[in-house]
């Protein structure tokens, strides 16, 4: 698996087109639309560090619902995160926002 903090400064530096190039990269399927609820583990467990919880997001529902909320792109990975390619995380306050 890619180096968490490597892979995560990249896509923050390449920005909003990077999804699209890492689909067409690792040839992931991008024609579909439909919502689809895929499912993945996550090598970390929820914890919580100093003030911030950190949780995994472990379903295609749950980046979908956070780049919803939060405007960001973390809908686009999750046939990577099934596929093993990418794991995305929530970060939070300790009262859950």
């Amino acid at each position: 698996m890619a180096d968490a903090n490597k892979t995560g400064c990249m896509i923050c530096a390449v920005g909003a087109n990077y999804p699209d190039f890492l689909n067409s990269f690792f040839e992931l399927n991008t024609a579909s639309k439909k919502k689809r609820n895929l499912v993945w583990e996550s090598d970390l467990m929820k914890c919580d560090i100093g003030d911030y919880q950190i949780i995994p997001l472990t379903s295609s529902r749950q980046p979908r619902a956070e780049g919803c909320t939060m405007k960001h792109c973390a809908r686009h990975y999750d046939e990577m995160c099934h596929k093993g390619l990418a794991r995305i995380f929530s970060i939070r306050d300790l009262s859950g926002n």
